[in-house]
């Protein structure tokens, strides 16, 4: 491909008017995405101003490890990042995505002591021709930097009444039923 050729492509890219999705900040909801075994898995995605407002911060809560039926957050990150880049309008540089572990209440998480709740700076890289973001490398972040990046607080009503709720029993109160048991008629 010639230089000329090259140019012109990035011109068609940038010279329409982008179409970001504005989400009035700051926004949390459950946000859906299709991991690598083509199962639906969720996180709870808040976005927020950074202090610097240049770029947003996503944190994203894994929900699975109360689920228990999908990859985890860590081993999808990848795709959850390019799936918010995607569906937001933002280029990889406008936003950093915070991945947020919080096992209070569940099984996994009796043992863990002071790491029940867990954030991680992920930095990717771009590829810009498949459009998509690949090798993670995560950081270790104290949840007071991430609240300062943000100039506010993470707490959020509707993810704590989430990760509150007992996933274990609701969901052994909603197995298949095997052959012992009776077929309603």
């Amino acid at each position: 491909m010639s230089l000329v050729s090259e140019i012109l492509n990035v011109i068609r890219e940038y010279a329409h008017p982008r179409r970001r999705r504005y989400v009035e900040m700051p926004a949390s909801f459950p946000f859906h995405y299709i991991e690598y075994n083509a199962k639906v898995a969720s996180c709870w995605l808040r976005l927020y101003r950074s202090t610097d407002s240049e770029k947003v911060i996503a944190v994203a809560t894994d929900l699975t490890c109360r689920f228990h039926y999908a990859a985890s957050l860590t081993q999808a990150i990848e795709i959850v990042a390019t799936e918010i880049a995607a569906r937001f309008d933002y280029m990889p540089w406008e936003f950093q995505l915070v991945e947020h572990y919080d096992w209070r209440g569940t099984r996994s998480g009796t043992g863990m002591g002071d790491y029940t709740e867990h954030f991680h700076l992920v930095d990717f890289e771009w590829n810009e021709r498949n459009q998509e973001l690949h090798t993670p490398r995560w950081k270790l972040i104290a949840k007071e930097d991430v609240a300062q990046q943000i100039q506010g607080s993470l707490h959020d009503e509707r993810l704590e009444y989430i990760l509150r709720i007992n996933w274990e029993s609701l969901l052994a109160d909603a197995k298949a039923p095997t052959e012992a048991d009776p077929i309603p008629s």
